[in-house]
């Protein structure tokens, strides 16, 4: 016959399970490498928005200066200052200029690269090295919302006509003033106009040439100018 204490609870050891801490994407920004390219994909201000959702970001030492901004702006929004090892090891790499198949192989297998995926731009032994690492690259320029737009190539063609005008227009003094004005875009996405703007804005107000028709020749109308900055 069973007594009572053959009822009583027998301590049954467990595991103790401590809860870690979830691991942050981390979301890396080489510097440019490519001859020309002036354009950076993120200010400090849009560093600090990603720290405040959670992601780590990590930038490379200096890569702000083609947008006039010193790495110090950064970590006071708390991105992290790294080398350019890094920044490439990171889940999420942003880059618009194309990378080096160098650098495309210090990346991390199965990582994420944003950047502009041109033919042009990209050369076929990069293409091959992103398989190779299982890469998933996806082209900021094609990105579209649910209306069909392409926000990111509409900034960039939105930046280019503006400080294609203003430059063309200004002095040889203050085009320094003019370039710097237009060079925010938004708090997660700037730019510095490209060298070949003054060119677009010269071929953008060349006079439209007599158009012959069918029925004899009629001088084209010409297009209202805008008024220069």
């Amino acid at each position: 016959m069973k007594t009572a204490n053959d009822f009583s609870p027998v301590p049954s050891p467990q595991a103790v399970v401590s809860e870690q801490s979830r691991r942050h994407i981390t979301i890396g920004l080489p510097a440019v490498a490519a001859a020309g390219e002036r354009r950076f994909p993120l200010t400090p201000e849009g560093a600090g928005m990603l720290v405040e959702k959670g992601f780590t970001v990590k930038i490379e030492a200096g890569a702000g200066a083609p947008i006039h901004y010193p790495d110090n702006a950064y970590a006071r929004e708390g991105a992290r200052i790294c080398d350019r090892s890094g920044v490439l090891g990171c889940d999420i790499v942003i880059s618009l200029a194309p990378l080096s198949v160098g650098d495309i192989r210090k990346m991390r297998r199965g990582a994420m690269l944003l950047s502009m995926l041109a033919q042009c731009r990209f050369a076929k032994d990069s293409v091959m090295a992103l398989l190779e690492r299982s890469i998933m690259a996806i082209a900021i320029d094609l990105i579209e919302d649910q209306y069909g737009n392409t926000p990111f190539a509409d900034i960039l063609s939105e930046i280019d006509g503006r400080a294609a005008v203003a430059i063309a227009s200004a002095p040889p003094r203050s085009r320094v003033a003019s370039l710097r004005r237009y060079m925010s875009l938004s708090n997660i996405f700037t730019l510095a106009p490209t060298p070949t703007a003054p060119l677009a804005a010269a071929q953008a107000l060349i006079p439209l040439p007599t158009i012959t028709v069918s029925h004899g020749t009629t001088p084209a109308t010409p297009p209202s100018r805008m008024p220069l900055p």
